[in-house]
């Protein structure tokens, strides 16, 4: 009582008995002049309290981070071999790639494909190897679809996670939603990944082995598109990982398909004989990542990687007489950006722009919103 006492505001509001009147009074002014003191007070002290739990949210949210991280360096570091499962849709297909993943510290890290064993080409009764089915164009039978380029699959892994752990800080909120979730049948911590770009509309979700660190599961969600792949096999027995190894080098000894060549910006220009055109500015949140050299013939071509950590945009250049490209979808249209005529085509999945300018083809690709691809184009034309 004797701090209400004490207070200001309890003071001014206290009535004043007159001993020549039964009437109560109130000190107007003084109580007006303590009023505005005390309500300064509190305002300062409400302005150190915001300022206390906006420092303590911060620090909340580094500590979560450096939780997620260290715990995903500490599965980097694990040996153990498995089977990777992973699957895509968006509104017209549907894909499923399984893969044998290998991680053995310090710099083995690789994941190779596992098909399922040729079946043996169908074929009619009378020998024919094609049939026209009513209404419809000619089908092949036993035709073989073209191979799926591994790099057209969305995937978030440690690798991905650990080098780009820069650019996720500032890009992206990360979250524990869960700190005990089981999840094929192993304690795991659920995290939520959100862009802080509110025009950027993809989640991730990451599912992270508490004991080992090892991503379990992990799944993107966009408006376009859905990405989910979990692992269906794990095992820690140094044997297997040793004959899983021995297997790999064997296989890779025998590949002749050349690998992806990733250069500096000198050595690019240096083998396309002509200056690189980068960008003007970039995606905020965007920097480039890597170029790659493609041998393409007749020229060869350049892959510029851009990414904010988890999104990739992709911009291919080179040089030489383009081919028109048939979409059988009739989903391509034309637009001017910058005086210069664009194709763009739309997937389900991704944006594809396409133009020439100085005699230099360029094709990006992106799932980013539109508005943000175009501001891309218009960047690479003003900045030749």
């Amino acid at each position: 009582m004797a701090y209400l006492w004490m207070n200001p505001l309890f003071q001014a509001l206290q009535p004043v008995k007159q001993s020549h009147s039964k009437t109560r009074m109130y000190y107007l002014a003084p109580t007006m002049i303590m009023s505005r003191i005390a309500m300064s007070k509190i305002k300062l002290n409400l302005i150190i309290v915001s300022c206390l739990l906006i420092q303590a949210t911060c620090s909340m949210a580094i500590t979560n981070e450096s939780q997620f991280f260290d715990l995903v360096s500490k599965g980097h570091q694990t040996n153990w071999i498995g089977k990777r499962l992973i699957v895509g849709w968006t509104k017209e297909r549907c894909i499923a790639v399984e893969s044998m993943v290998v991680n053995k510290a310090p710099n083995i890290r690789y994941s190779r494909s596992v098909l399922p064993d040729k079946k043996e080409t169908n074929r009619t009764q009378t020998g024919k190897r094609s049939r026209r089915r009513k209404g419809g164009r000619k089908e092949q039978l036993g035709r073989q679809r073209e191979p799926l380029n591994p790099r057209s699959i969305k995937i978030v892994t440690a690798d991905i996670l650990l080098q780009h752990q820069k650019l996720i800080r500032d890009n992206y909120q990360l979250q524990l939603v869960e700190d005990n979730e089981s999840i094929c049948w192993r304690d795991s911590q659920l995290w939520s990944i959100k862009p802080r770009n509110p025009d950027r509309d993809r989640l991730f979700k990451v599912w992270v082995d508490s004991e080992t660190g090892i991503l379990l599961r992990v799944e993107i969600k966009g408006q376009r598109n859905q990405w989910l792949s979990f692992l269906t096999q794990i095992q820690f027995d140094p044997q297997s990982i040793s004959e899983e190894v021995t297997q790999y080098k064997t296989l890779k000894t025998g590949d002749k398909k050349q690998e992806y060549r990733f250069v500096s910006r000198s050595e690019a220009e240096k083998a396309l004989q002509r200056e690189l055109i980068l960008p003007e500015r970039l995606p905020s949140g965007f920097k480039v990542d890597q170029i790659e050299l493609m041998d393409i013939s007749p020229t060869p071509a350049a892959h510029i990687r851009c990414t904010d950590g988890l999104e990739v945009i992709s911009v291919f250049q080179n040089q030489g007489r383009r081919r028109d490209r048939r979409d059988r979808r009739n989903n391509i249209r034309k637009e001017k950006i910058s005086d210069v005529h664009v194709t763009i085509m739309d997937r389900a999945d991704v944006h594809i722009y396409r133009w020439t300018d100085d005699s230099v083809n360029f094709t990006l690709i992106g799932s980013l919103p539109e508005s943000e691809m175009a501001q891309i184009v218009e960047s690479f034309i003003n900045n030749p």
